[in-house]
């Protein structure tokens, strides 16, 4: 599930995986889910009863294969209201502790890319990469507070 997947919460959560360097892991998302061809950050629905920090991990390790060890540097909700509907999505952001890690994504997405938030969103702006609206959020939020 992805952030405008939301279930009956309204809430999804995900995670923000940065290398050392900025790059920044975004998937694609595949023919087999909608709105393929969207660059997004791992992550999904908030289940009823489950916290938005464990959700962020859980959809991680669904999508992107094991939680890679590193540090967590921040936690961010945003609060959009989009087709009257109301959501909030927590973002963990995580700069990555093993520079040689690799995910392994699943059927969900059908590519991978390491970007600085500054490329993603320029990239997004010129029409040559297609980011989720959340995702875009995300990084601007990022990219300020990483500068």
């Amino acid at each position: 599930m992805y952030p405008h997947e939301h279930n009956r919460t309204g809430h999804g959560a995900g995670i923000l995986l940065a290398r050392p360097q900025g790059r920044v892991l975004l998937l694609r998302r595949s023919q087999q889910i909608n709105n393929p061809g969207r660059w997004n950050l791992p992550g999904g629905g908030v289940d009823p009863g489950e916290d938005p920090y464990d959700a962020a991990f859980r959809e991680f390790a669904e999508e992107a294969g094991s939680i890679p060890p590193g540090r967590i540097e921040s936690v961010y909700t945003l609060h959009k209201t989009r087709k009257g509907r109301d959501r909030t999505y927590t973002t963990v952001a995580v700069r990555l502790g093993d520079p040689n890690w690799q995910p392994h994504i699943n059927w969900e997405s059908d590519a991978l890319c390491w970007i600085t938030p500054r490329a993603a969103l320029y990239a997004h702006e010129a029409c040559e990469l297609r980011l989720h609206h959340l995702t875009r959020d995300i990084l601007r939020w990022w990219r300020d507070a990483s500068e």
